[in-house]
């Protein structure tokens, strides 16, 4: 038999086992052999990493079981379904695990040669059938696929904190991992940096940005102060001059909040379960919106 890979997505979808598990699952097949079978798939372990591993230290033999799958997508959404099994998922994981399922169930049907191609009907439908395998509205195993997406992002940025995350050793509420993933990948791993350096469990929106403020101070502001003090010589202060950008570029900075806060909305607001009214206000808001940008376009021309 060709040497069985591990695949570093699958991977992060199966949570890990405590260090006390792992020696028991040894000293169990070391006494009694693997009785239960390496899930397969084109030579890429789904399921029994741990079981593999033991068995090669100790050379010995194991079962092996093959599943065909049409893409990674469905192999991704066998073993979340698998996973969400378990007993003993921390709530964040579980969260995690159904959205990944939610979402390789929805790219599954996508990437499929029979789909009639993107539209919004499928997602709700997918959404529904997962949900009725987990217990949940449709509505939460949405918002728990833009968790999921969030999650993916941190990691990619900074696997510690999206491990703490998925573990429950870093607790955090949904809104702020959506805002976390947004942050540029140095923003995120100086944040982790605090998070190690502060033994942190638990941060908010507004201590994510204190605490990357002040390493920001911490590592440009003082550093510029003291090559102010180094040269330092009495000065009068000046009259700081007209600036005439200074009105747009203000507003230029303003800009980016308000797309942060649609985008905030889009990810986190149940559409289908609000009220006309609610729908009805924000379409005038936006329809305002749009045109003093029209008009003030105009002017920039």
């Amino acid at each position: 038999m060709s040497e069985l890979k591990n695949d570093e997505e699958f991977g992060a979808l199966v949570f890990p086992i405590s260090d006390n598990e792992y020696d028991a699952l040894e000293e169990n097949i070391f006494d009694h052999g693997c009785g239960e079978p390496i899930i397969v798939w084109d030579n890429i372990i789904i399921d029994g990493r741990k079981r593999y591993d033991i068995c090669k230290k100790w050379e010995l033999p194991f079962p092996v079981k093959r599943i065909d799958f049409e893409n990674r997508y469905e192999a991704a959404a066998w073993i979340c379904r698998n996973q969400l099994e378990r007993g003993d998922l921390p709530d964040a994981m579980r969260k995690y695990l159904i959205g990944r399922y939610y979402k390789s169930r929805k790219d599954a049907y996508l990437s499929s040669p029979d789909s009639p191609g993107k539209h919004r009907g499928h997602q709700y439908r997918i959404a529904e059938e997962v949900g009725k395998e987990v217990y949940l509205v449709s509505g939460t195993v949405y918002k728990y696929g833009i968790y999921a997406e969030a999650i993916d992002n941190i990691a990619s940025k900074n696997k510690n904190i999206a491990e703490k995350i998925l573990s429950g050793k870093l607790r955090i509420s949904q809104a702020n991992i959506i805002e976390l993933s947004r942050l540029p990948k140095e923003e995120v791993r100086a944040l982790n940096n605090v998070l190690v350096e502060n033994s942190m469990d638990r941060i908010s929106y507004a201590e994510m940005r204190h605490e990357l403020g002040w390493q920001h101070y911490n590592s440009s502001t003082l550093e510029s102060a003291k090559q102010k003090r180094k040269g330092a010589v009495a000065a009068i202060k000046e009259v700081p001059a007209y600036d005439p950008d200074a009105e747009i570029s203000s507003l230029a900075l303003t800009i980016p909040s308000w797309i942060s806060s649609i985008e905030r909305t889009k990810s986190l607001a149940d559409f289908p379960k609000t009220t006309d009214g609610a729908r009805e206000k924000l379409r005038q808001e936006l329809f305002a919106l749009h045109k003093a940008v029209y008009n003030f376009q105009k002017i920039l021309e």
